[in-house]
């Protein structure tokens, strides 16, 4: 990825740390843990919702280990402008600005150095969702774009969902990371409480080609990766690290239609011909090769920008992956009429 500002922030978990009793919500039920002696080992407040501008997004708080531990998620931005498919890059930025409001449910008021501290950036991270939109092309739904994905990663051997209009690519059962591939626009017209933004129709228009790709980094990926504290972060992050798990993903082309002329001839070895001219006819290559074999000429292909993994595919179904999910494609920022209003954040432009 080589632009800053296509990769954007959603959902964000993340934890203030403090002494006990510093958070105690109102009108929440509490839970606790009692030794056999009847002691009060631990004490949790179940999660209080908070509702967002025009009643849209919601931020989920939970006090914990005896109010030592204010755990918040939810999407930043969404919860601040009331929508989430413009967002912005700046972390950081949209904690400190989401802070004072978070504090505010608290009965009690916490320290001003504690404050300093979590505005400066000590805010333990537990789960960051970042997010790139592409279009799709004229003439091709988002169902078609998704199901192209689909289609081609299914054959990774790696554990995938599908459901609706979205696919789940989850390797390790999504333990450490997922990547999510949805239809924004029917996702965001299933959404009740969208009907008190007030200018509904205008931004689900804005939504309604749109292929939103996902990147749900959990806190465990977060350790290893050493972001899982909101000072690691910088502008840049989102981008470098979008750009490192969509490499892990490997999308290239597929083949389509009959084999052709132009095709064997612009292979640059006679070795790899009867490879492509048996894929084209639909053999399997396990059944013809050896196992090494197969994946040599595997990486092969691979190396120029063809999967031979996923069968051929009729010549009028396939969709250049690449070329869709280029950077130089995905929508770099909120329209001017979104900004001017204040539903986006200033700094997420084109």
């Amino acid at each position: 990825m080589k632009s800053k500002s296509i990769v954007k922030l959603d959902t964000v978990k993340f934890s203030l740390l403090s002494h006990p009793d510093c958070f105690q919500l109102p009108d929440t039920t509490v839970v606790n843990v009692i030794s056999p002696d009847g002691e009060i080992l631990d004490t949790f407040q179940n999660r209080m919702s908070v509702e967002g501008r025009y009643g849209v997004h919601s931020l989920q708080l939970r006090a914990l280990h005896k109010g030592r531990e204010l755990s918040v998620e939810g999407s930043p931005y969404a919860y601040l402008y009331g929508q989430n498919l413009y967002t912005s890059n700046d972390l950081l930025a949209a904690l400190r600005e989401l802070l004072p409001q978070v504090l505010d449910q608290c009965v009690t008021s916490p320290a001003d150095a504690d404050v300093q501290r979590w505005m400066s950036g000590d805010i333990s991270l537990a789960r960051v969702d970042l997010y790139v939109n592409f279009p799709c092309p004229e003439g091709v739904t988002a169902k078609r774009f998704i199901r192209q994905i689909a289609r081609q990663l299914i054959e990774r051997g790696v554990a995938t969902r599908t459901f609706g209009n979205t696919f789940v690519w989850s390797p390790d059962r999504g333990r450490k990371y997922e990547i999510v591939f949805y239809a924004k626009g029917p996702q965001m017209r299933a959404k009740r409480s969208l009907k008190h933004f007030p200018e509904r129709s205008r931004l689900l228009r804005e939504a309604e080609n749109i292929v939103r790709v996902e990147l749900c980094l959990q806190v465990e990926m977060l350790r290893q990766l050493g972001l899982n504290n909101a000072s690691d972060w910088t502008q840049e992050t989102p981008r470098k690290i979008f750009g490192k798990f969509m490499r892990k993903l490997g999308i290239v082309n597929v083949t389509a239609g009959s084999l052709s002329n132009q095709e064997l001839v612009a292979l640059p070895s006679d070795r790899l011909k009867p490879v492509l001219a048996l894929h084209k006819a639909g053999y399997d290559l396990r059944q013809i090769y050896s196992p090494a074999t197969v994946q040599r000429h595997l990486h092969a292909f691979r190396n120029l920008g063809i999967d031979l993994r996923c069968p051929n595919q009729l010549e009028s179904e396939v969709l250049p992956l690449l070329k869709l999910l280029s950077p130089k494609r995905a929508v770099r920022g909120a329209p001017k009429w979104m900004r001017s209003n204040g539903y986006a954040p200033a700094d997420c432009k084109v």
